[in-house]
């Protein structure tokens, strides 16, 4: 499985409790296993990263930690 990726689609996350924010036809960058983030415009950096375009299907970024 590849560590370092791009998904496109619109996204929708949360920054705030009960608080949606919706990014239409977004990116979000995942480097390294890691998120580094959710950007109107791909950043040059990052565009050589294998692209995942789920076109308008919504994205819901996650993380479940069972600490």
């Amino acid at each position: 499985m590849e560590k370092s990726f791009v998904i496109k689609g619109n996204v929708c996350q949360t920054k705030k409790p009960q608080e949606l924010d919706l990014h239409e036809r977004a990116f979000v960058v995942c480097l390294d296993g890691v998120s580094k983030g959710v950007f109107g415009v791909l950043p040059e950096e990052y565009s050589n990263l294998p692209l995942y375009d789920y076109g308008d299907l919504l994205i819901f970024p996650g993380m479940v930690d069972l600490h």
